[in-house]
């Protein structure tokens, strides 16, 4: 029975889960504030403590809704409450999920075939390595390929709230595309912290 395992279980268990809990929302609270740096670098920060309440509120109605739904209305909340753009709260919330889907791809892609053959630790270690290094370079030419892609499009719609949509999609997605190798670093290696710790 579930629910007697969990009485059966040992404090520490509950006070390990918890710890890695509030890191892995900490985490999520720095690459946030890494994206904001880099979508928007004269917006104002949000205090360090609203952007980890925004994290835990936002992982928490995840559970009901859709997390990126979530996560992006309370930063939203926490943007417009400090004075900020609330529509940044979407286009950073977009780069962290485009940025863990390639991290996850990758390295789920890898820990496939280290579980199909067999491999060692070092064989292994190699391969998830060479993962990370595959989805920080691939980042940068996929947005420049989907923004190319959504610019043709709204070239090819009349004007109006549909074209509008997707010239701010597309601005959004040539501002990733010009990251520098550093910004892609950063939020890569915080995507690889958060799959660690989930």
């Amino acid at each position: 029975d579930f629910m007697e395992a969990l009485s059966r279980s040992p404090w520490q268990l509950y006070a390990a889960v918890t710890i890695i809990l509030i890191l892995n929302n900490l985490v999520g609270v720095f690459k946030w504030r890494a994206a904001i740096r880099w979508l928007d670098p004269a917006a104002a920060m949000p205090p360090m403590m609203a952007s980890f309440e925004a994290a835990i509120f936002g992982g928490l109605f995840g559970l009901l809704l859709l997390p990126q739904v979530t996560s992006a209305a309370a930063r939203w909340l926490v943007l417009k409450r400090n004075g900020g753009r609330g529509s940044l709260a979407v286009s950073t919330t977009f780069y962290e999920q485009v940025c863990d889907m390639f991290m996850l791809t990758t390295v789920g892609l890898a820990g496939l075939v280290i579980l199909l053959f067999a491999l060692g630790p070092m064989t292994g270690g190699v391969l998830v390595v060479a993962a990370f290094a595959t989805a920080l370079i691939a980042m940068r030419p996929t947005f420049a390929a989907g923004a190319a892609l959504f610019g043709g499009i709204r070239r090819l719609l009349p004007p109006g709230r549909i074209a509008g949509g997707l010239g701010t999609f597309t601005e959004v997605l040539q501002r990733l595309a010009a990251a520098s190798w550093r910004t892609s670093l950063t939020m890569m290696s915080y995507s690889a912290l958060r799959l660690v710790l989930q």
